[in-house]
């Protein structure tokens, strides 16, 4: 599934914000890793968490996998807010990029002759074609 950066905004706004905190605790049969805590809208702002568990896991500090998903989702605000300053900033370049190609066009218009052949953006052109291979 793929968000835009319009819906990655929205989900970040609606969420809890701040940095989310994990921790794992022991339960009677395996471990809980803890994500949060959050203020409790529905109970006076009590603190509550989400719990990824790991019932009757094969050491006591449960299996490798569910920890690192329950790392993962309580580093999501943090990765969501650098993804959409990355997309951002990769708009920016891109915007950046459909300038310069404007800008030679204009160059090889301009100086358009007989034995041009394009030599004057030559550099400019591989810059581009540098760009668009990008993944």
């Amino acid at each position: 599934m793929t968000h835009t950066t319009e819906q990655l905004e929205a989900m970040l706004a609606a969420a809890t914000p701040g940095v989310w905190g994990f921790e794992t605790v022991t339960t009677l049969c395996g471990v809980c890793h803890k994500i949060g805590p959050w203020p409790h809208q529905w109970r006076g702002g009590s603190e509550m968490s989400a719990c990824i568990y790991d019932d009757y896991p094969p050491t006591s500090s449960g299996t490798a996998n569910m920890k690192a998903n329950a790392t993962l989702i309580a580093a999501a605000p943090t990765i969501t807010a650098e993804l959409i300053a990355a997309r951002r900033k990769l708009d920016a370049a891109q915007g950046m990029v459909d300038v310069l190609r404007r800008a030679i066009e204009a160059i090889d218009a301009a100086y358009d002759g007989p034995d041009d052949n394009g030599a004057y953006s030559t550099l400019e052109r591989a810059a581009l074609a540098k760009w668009e291979a990008m993944p």
